[in-house]
């Protein structure tokens, strides 16, 4: 093993392996040394959080590092759907249901982790990456231009040096302790999750001939959430033939001791969810875990001494919409920018002041999304109108920006970053209406309806555009025509909850009647399915 490397990257998981094949394929004469805590490859069925994909970490992982062929061993994802609960939540056709009836345009993908990061690692060493497993790190010594880490394997102790520091140590946040840049989070959120035997097939729930009709693709492909007041469920399949089973919980509407073990949470389960509970006492547990305060910040994530936090060592939002992969596919790829792209002295720090700035203004801007927002899980009406307002966000900002590759743009990013600005500044309005709105709206979905928003003709638009080729002024213009669409649709947001609680939007936004007409449709079928 030799001493000194170019990059030396603290954990070998998701976090620390893309990044490492990143910079390798960016420039193919680094070399990097990976110290991973764990004794050997992960198991299939690996036990870790982030199974599910979305478009931004999709595109990261097929395009960006281009890993086609292990994808293409991994389950696609049809979208995501939601069942909202109703009638006690023992059949599933009695409850309200959200999710495409068409496969998305744009690939992503269920991940069995273990799997994928066994393949991961063979693509690092097959490039000259070098892995080396079962190592505690036990000393940082932070340089201005070489830092130094001693890690001990076997009982055996070495110190290796670098030029670039990367913590991707996961929740051990080996930086964030040693430097103190814990940030509280205002975010409080529980979770537990394991993983079972056999493939839980929420399409087999119900044999009900109109139920069963209604979705031509199969429900099992979705990543499919079981929503309740102050609570999601998530269900996954895996390439393994495991399913991963997640139960995500408000801490002030949920007490953690009630989910902190696999019978307490199976009880738990029996509770609030009692088909899924039933369905899944069949099956045999493979493992659990359980974690409070899941939210994550980071006082910082770069510094100019050449040392970087990525992954869940530095932020981690809610696996809600599955944002962790997203965030370490942004992250990293402003890392690599900083560490491949030549930059002289002064240009770096100017970059890496810019970088960090985006960094904490994405994780905070879509913290919005979740933030005091739990409640709102226990009303479909106002959940479903939520869950299309923050599909429309995503797709239309920073999803189509990373899409077409200019997350590491310097001169587009520095226009892009205002628009950003208006975005989260409408969203967070939006954010504030959505949980005004449920706390006060009584209506209950009478009907175990059904909205199939693939067949939303302003969602689809936006999903369809993520692969057009755009010059940067046409997708800055493209950029400034979704804010319209999301101003557009916040005013209709406003005038139906000033339909329903006038003095509602006087806290918030003036109401008046909007020019478009987006939502009509949606809110037609709300209104037909509720008391």
């Amino acid at each position: 093993m030799d001493s000194h490397y170019d990059v030396v990257i603290a954990g070998g998981g998701l976090a620390g392996l893309t990044l490492a094949l990143q910079l390798k394929q960016r420039n193919p004469a680094l070399t990097i040394f990976i110290a991973e805590k764990s004794k050997k490859p992960a198991p299939e069925a690996s036990h870790k959080v982030g199974e599910s994909s979305v478009e931004i970490a999709s595109h990261y992982f097929r395009n960006s590092l281009k890993l086609d062929s292990i994808l293409d061993q991994q389950l696609p994802k049809y979208g995501l759907r939601f069942y909202f609960s109703q009638h006690g939540n023992h059949n599933i056709e009695q409850r309200f249901e959200l999710g495409a009836n068409q496969i998305p345009s744009f690939r992503s993908y269920q991940i069995d982790r273990g799997r994928f990061e066994n393949q991961l690692l063979e693509r690092c060493q097959s490039l000259g990456i070098h892995v080396s497993y079962g190592n505690t790190v036990t000393r940082i010594n932070l340089g201005q231009q070489r830092h130094e880490i001693e890690i001990k394997q076997l009982g055996n102790s070495q110190s290796i040096s670098c030029c670039w520091l990367i913590d991707a140590s996961g929740r051990r946040a080996l930086l964030k302790h040693q430097l103190n840049l814990f940030k509280p989070s205002n975010h409080q959120i529980n979770a537990v999750w394991f993983r079972i035997d056999s493939t839980l097939d929420i399409n087999t729930w119900s044999s009900d001939p109109y139920w069963q009709k209604r979705v031509s693709i199969p429900r099992l492909l979705g990543t499919n959430h079981l929503v309740g007041k102050g609570y999601w469920i998530w269900i996954i399949p895996l390439s393994s033939d495991a399913t991963s089973i997640g139960i995500v919980t408000d801490a002030s509407l949920h007490d953690f001791d009630s989910l902190n073990a696999y019978q307490k949470a199976l009880a738990w389960m029996h509770h609030h969810e009692p088909q899924c509970a039933g369905l899944i006492q069949k099956t045999k547990p493979i493992d659990f875990l359980c974690l409070q305060q899941l939210a994550l910040q980071s006082k910082q994530l770069y510094s100019d001494q050449g040392w970087f936090i990525t992954g869940d060592a530095g932020l981690f939002a809610d696996p809600l919409y599955s944002s962790g992969n997203d965030f370490i596919a942004i992250n990293n790829t402003l890392i690599t920018d900083l560490i491949t792209g030549g930059y002289s002295e002064k240009a770096f720090k100017q970059r890496l002041q810019f970088n960090q700035h985006l960094m904490h203004k994405l994780f905070l801007g879509f913290m919005q999304i979740y933030q005091n927002q739990y409640p709102i899980l226990g009303n479909a009406r106002i959940m479903t109108l939520k869950i299309i307002w923050d599909f429309s966000v995503y797709w239309g900002s920073i999803a189509l920006i990373f899409i077409q590759n200019r997350i590491d743009s310097n001169d587009f990013m520095e226009t892009a970053s205002r628009f950003l600005s208006n975005v989260f500044s409408v969203n967070f309005e939006v954010q504030t209406l959505l949980r005004d709105w449920a706390s006060r709206d009584n209506h209950q979905l009478q009907q175990p309806g059904f909205v199939n928003y693939s067949a939303i003709p302003f969602l689809q638009g936006l999903n369809n555009k993520f692969e057009q080729a755009y010059k940067d002024d046409e997708l800055l213009a493209e950029l400034n025509k979704n804010y319209q669409l999301l101003t557009e649709l916040a005013s209709e947001l406003r005038f139906q909850a000033s339909l329903e609680y006038s003095d509602l939007i006087s806290q918030t936004s003036p109401s008046s009647t909007p020019d478009s007409c987006h939502l009509q449709t949606v809110f037609e079928q709300l209104k037909t399915n509720s008391i």
